[in-house]
This record gives structure tokens, sequence and C-alpha cells, in this order.
């Protein structure tokens, strides 16, 4: 048998040859026995396990955090909704009571113009029966018509005003035009020469 002294020797020998040969080269080990990596003992494995299943149950846990979130953020909008689809109809019906009593101030009148538009763009958009079209039509010409006929009232009362201002002015003595026909302002009259006005003056 072969010593370790000679062994280890001529692996040194092997070795030096290699390196000055091939550069880089891997060294040779004296020994024939496979490296094993080294063994983890059971109390390191029992801690590993622990320390991955906290892991996985502090992410369970922030998942379930996350669901109970979501499902109070959705219960939250679907709430608000509620409330805004009541303000809405509670707003609407005032509003009709309004109409009919032909009280509508400036602002609602706004406000109903814009309902419409809206509604109408829906109405584009969605694809609804043919029985909440025509119930949502009828509902919005009677609007538009109320507000027509609010704005042909104003107008008429408008233009009322101005004939008896025009009238009012017309019969008062005070103001009186004086022009002739065929005149730029600041000229004699046709028929009269400057000679003819100064001779008068005289």
């Amino acid at each position: 048998m072969v010593s370790k002294n000679s062994k280890m020797q001529a692996t040194l020998a092997v070795n030096s040859v290699l390196a000055s040969l091939l550069p880089g080269a891997a060294a040779i080990t004296g020994s024939n026995k496979k490296v094993s990596k080294p063994r983890v003992a059971k109390a390191q494995l029992i801690d590993m396990n622990l320390k991955k299943r906290l892991e996985l149950q502090e992410k369970d846990v922030y998942l379930e955090k996350r669901k109970e979130k979501r499902a109070r953020k959705s219960t939250l909008r679907k709430r608000r909704e509620e409330e805004f689809e009541m303000e809405q109809k509670a707003k609407l019906q005032i509003l009709n009571k309004h109409r009919e009593q032909g009280t509508l101030t400036q602002k609602e009148k706004a406000y109903l113009d814009e309902l419409a538009k809206r509604n109408t763009k829906k109405l584009k958009s969605w694809d609804l029966e043919d029985d909440v079209k025509e119930d949502f039509l009828e509902i919005q010409a009677q609007i538009l018509n109320d507000t027509k006929e609010s704005s042909k009232r104003r107008s008429s009362k408008k233009k009322n005003k101005n004939k008896g201002f025009k009238q009012t002015l017309s019969s008062s003595s005070k103001v009186q035009d004086h022009r002739y026909p065929g005149l730029t302002p600041g000229l004699a009259p046709v028929g009269l020469s400057d000679e003819e006005e100064s001779s008068d003056d005289e």
C-alpha cells in the first residue's frame, strides 16, 4: 500500500505540472471520496419548517385582511350609491312638484335640462326595452315643453316691456328728432345753402 505522504507528493507534482501547462485548470485533490454537503442538524430543519409555516400563515392572514377590506369597500360603495339614488329621487319629486306648480327657479330648470341631456346620452349608449324608452321619452318631451313655454313667456314679457318703453319715448314731448331725408348728420338741408342761412340770421 502506498502511504499518505507519497500520495500527497504525487498529487502536488501533478498539480504543479498541470498549473504550468494549463493555467487555470482545477487542482486535483488527494482523496477519492466525494465531497458531501455538510449535514443539517434536525433542530435546524425544524426551525426552517417552522419559519416557512409562519410565512405561509402571515401570507394567508394578509390575503384574508385584503379580502375583508375589499368586501368593506364594496358594501360602503353600494350604500353610498343607494343613498345617492334616494337623494336623486327626492330631488326629482321636489322638482316635479315645482314644475306642476309653475315655481321652477332658473337653477332647477338648468338642472332638469342637464339631467335630460345626461339621460339621453345614457339612452343612446344602453339598449333599453321599448317600454322604458317610451316612458323616458315622454318625460323628456314634457320637461322640454315646459322649459320652452317658460322661455316663451319670458321673451314675450321682454317684448312687452320694450314696446312700452318705445311708446313712452315717442309720446314724450321732450325728445324730438330733427331729421331730414338724404342728409348726413351735420350737413345743411338739400334746398338750403350756407348764404341763405346767414341771411336768415341777420
